[in-house]
């Protein structure tokens, strides 16, 4: 018939594959859209500083997983997850990339210390794009 779609399906999804789609669902619907710099801040649990998230039986990076998940890239065990844009919360995987060690310490350097992804000047204001835990903690971050 005119204007219908046509689904077809090339495999079948197994149970588990059902379920790798809905922790994959689950890890997006903790990452925020993007702020004024182009950053998705990770909104889930976090630890010293970066967001973690339970996968395949172990806590992983955040970050790691928001680029494996974008590139179908997966990070090798000598390599770190880099922020580009120097943000530990940011999962927007166009500021990410697996580097060396070295090549993340020399970028860190350049940059300066890490940021928290928001710019200080909007602290109070209805539109403060900062995670719920900087805004409500008093002398917080950022």
């Amino acid at each position: 018939m005119a204007g219908e779609t046509t689904l077809t399906v090339v495999g079948n999804l197994t149970d588990e594959g059902s379920q790798i789609a809905r922790r994959v669902t689950a890890f997006w619907a903790s990452v925020s859209p993007a702020n004024d710099n182009g950053c998705r801040l990770w909104d889930g649990y976090t630890e010293d500083g970066y967001g973690r998230f339970w996968w395949d039986g172990r806590m992983v990076g955040a970050h790691e997983l928001a680029l494996t998940f974008a590139t179908g890239e997966q990070r090798l065990p000598h390599l770190d997850t880099c922020h580009g844009c120097n943000v530990p919360l940011c999962c927007e995987p166009t500021h990410l990339r697996f580097d060396t060690r070295a090549g993340n310490m020399a970028d860190m350097a350049r940059r300066g210390p890490p940021t928290q992804g928001h710019p200080p000047d909007r602290r109070g204001r209805a539109d403060d794009p900062r995670p719920a835990l900087c805004r409500r903690t008093p002398g917080g971050p950022g």
